[in-house]
């Protein structure tokens, strides 16, 4: 929602500088897409596989931080979120994860 407040957290991520401005762009366009999908019945599967890549790559990212992969970790969540400690916001995404692969194996039954 704060986009300055997001580049600046962003940027203080340890991951290389080129890969930093992409994704400042990428990141919240990707994630707004995905969202939007979801909403287009006839593009929800797509979202939900979207959805699904997106979980699935920042639930890596985290289980990298709680291996210390990095040196250091600011954290660049929003809102409740940023008051969780990492652990929990793994079980949260992995939940989130959980959710949209049983959505994608109920639409591809052809129950939803």
């Amino acid at each position: 929602m704060n986009f300055a407040e997001f580049e600046v957290q962003l940027r203080l991520q340890t991951l290389p500088s080129g890969l930093k401005s992409i994704l400042v762009y990428a990141l919240p366009l990707t994630e707004a897409a995905a969202a939007t999908l979801l909403f287009i019945p006839r593009y929800r599967q797509a979202g939900l596989y979207a959805s699904f890549i997106l979980l699935t790559l920042f639930s890596v990212y985290i289980g990298l931080i709680l291996s210390h992969a990095f040196g250091r970790v600011p954290c660049s969540c929003g809102g409740i979120l940023s008051h969780l400690p990492w652990g929990i916001h793994l079980v949260f995404n992995l939940a989130c994860l959980l959710i949209t692969t049983i959505a994608i194996y109920l639409r591809r039954k052809g129950m939803t």
